[in-house]
């Protein structure tokens, strides 16, 4: 009888432990994937902007963009595209009237989630030819 209750016992706290472990890995997944969505929302809005600032260079715009890349930045799980992301923010901060002409190119390098074209496009920004 005493090795039962023991048994059970065991098998009770090992059924506890494996639930809150159960629990916390499923609440780790969830938060990814919460932040992989706010991510991809922010990114989609910088493309919005982008569309907007093609029609019309307005400043305030422009400094709206420039929130949704650093935001988008902080969310982001991939090294390389955050990375893309960190130096678009710093282009946009600081040499955003060259913006100009770059805009489809860079809604589709965000669309597409291609790190290399972000920051050729962010490198083209910060040394335009003169």
């Amino acid at each position: 009888m005493k090795k039962r209750v023991v048994l059970g016992a065991a098998a009770a706290v090992f059924l506890v432990c494996l639930s809150f472990s159960l629990g916390f890995r499923q609440g780790r997944r969830d938060e990814a994937q919460r932040q992989e969505q706010i991510g991809q929302a922010l990114l989609s809005f910088a493309a919005d902007r982008l569309e907007e600032l093609k029609a019309q260079y307005r400043p305030e715009v422009a400094a709206a963009l420039a929130s949704d890349a650093y935001a988008a930045y902080w969310y982001e799980a991939d090294p390389a595209f955050s990375s893309a992301l960190h130096d678009l923010w710093n282009a946009l901060l600081f040499d955003r009237e060259n913006l100009a002409g770059r805009e489809d190119a860079l809604i589709k390098a965000l669309e597409t989630r291609n790190a290399q074209s972000l920051k050729s496009l962010a490198k083209e920004m910060r040394t335009p030819e003169h």
